[in-house]
């Protein structure tokens, strides 16, 4: 049993835990063994530290400034400086402008100190790089401005071996290499920056029992050996989906091409997919095939397809990342 494997099946907001957890751990080992510090310190630091760490260290989660709340800071008061931590555990939940205004928060709020921001995101310009091209981006407007910025992938945490930690940490260990930075081939990409690692892997394993011929793109229904799962697999990403306002959707396809497909040899599939839309955030809209789509604070106009279905064949869409994103 994995424990955070266990808290992504009772809420899709894991991002809290693991920054809590990671915050929790740094601290722990500063003042036990310094074993896991050091190694992190040495990645912020852009160096080996040999050296004696600082005596004296506050590392803090949630460190409110003006613009919001930076996952995690390490303060340094002897040596005057600052690091600001933020936390991302996918590629989706990078944001525009966000590093830069934490930067500018922190060297208001301590105008004599001086201040580093760091991005630890699953992957970066060293680890697959093709996999983080937001997070790259938001890092390089960054490091344009303060040269002292770092980007550090989740893999390189993960590498760390940190005896102290006991076997929760090796449970974050293989979270980490099995979750957030699990290794997926390109045709199976398209939905990493849309939705949470947890449930993007849970669909595709659901995906690969429904259709083991499956290659990521289209699934004839002919190769599907298990309907329902099939269903199931499109699911999981409907029940990530939910957004924070209560607005209901609405189908936007005719009587007459719902019932065209209903009628078809795979009826079924069709059904199991309709009602997918039951639930009040996702709806099927078409006038000769259908898509089944989900709000997206990305695309907020259109929200995203999650498919598009025709009679006896379904397609998974590759996404172009929105403009100015």
């Amino acid at each position: 049993m994995n424990i955070f494997q266990t808290i992504s099946q009772v809420t899709k907001r894991i991002e809290p835990f693991h920054s809590q957890f990671f915050a929790n751990a740094l601290n722990e080992s500063f003042e036990d063994d310094q074993e896991l510090f050091r190694e992190f310190w040495s990645l912020i630091m852009d160096q080996r530290t040999s050296k004696l760490l600082p005596a004296n260290l506050k590392i803090e989660s949630e460190k409110s400034v003006e613009s919001g709340r930076i996952d995690v800071t390490i303060y340094d008061a002897e040596a005057g400086l600052i690091v600001g931590i933020e936390v991302k555990t996918t590629e989706a939940s990078s944001t525009k402008g966000q590093l830069l205004r934490y930067q500018r928060d922190l060297e208001a709020k301590y105008p004599e100190t001086e201040v580093r921001m760091a991005y630890l995101t699953p992957f970066n310009e060293s680890f697959s790089p093709d996999r983080a091209t937001r997070s790259i981006r938001e890092f390089q407007s960054l490091l344009c401005e303060r040269r002292n910025t770092r980007h550090l992938s989740w893999l390189q945490i993960a590498d760390i071996a940190w005896k102290g930690g006991g076997d929760l940490w090796k449970q974050h260990q293989s979270y980490i290499r099995d979750v957030i930075c699990i290794e997926r081939p390109s045709n199976k990409r398209q939905l990493d920056k849309l939705f949470d690692a947890q449930s993007v892997t849970d669909f595709w394993k659901e995906l690969e029992i429904a259709a083991p011929s499956q290659d990521g793109g289209i699934i004839d229904f002919s190769e599907v050996v298990d309907q329902e799962r099939l269903v199931h697999a499109f699911g999981i990403l409907v029940d990530a989906s939910e957004p924070d306002n209560s607005r209901s959707y609405r189908n936007k396809i005719s009587d007459q091409l719902r019932t065209k497909y209903l009628s078809s040899e795979y009826g079924q599939i069709h059904a199991g997919l309709f009602d997918l839309t039951q639930t009040r955030w996702a709806w099927v809209a078409g006038t000769q095939r259908y898509g089944l789509r989900v709000p997206h604070d990305d695309h907020k106009s259109s929200g995203v397809s999650l498919c598009t279905v025709y009679t006896d064949k379904i397609e998974i869409p590759h996404y172009n990342e929105p403009s100015g994103s």
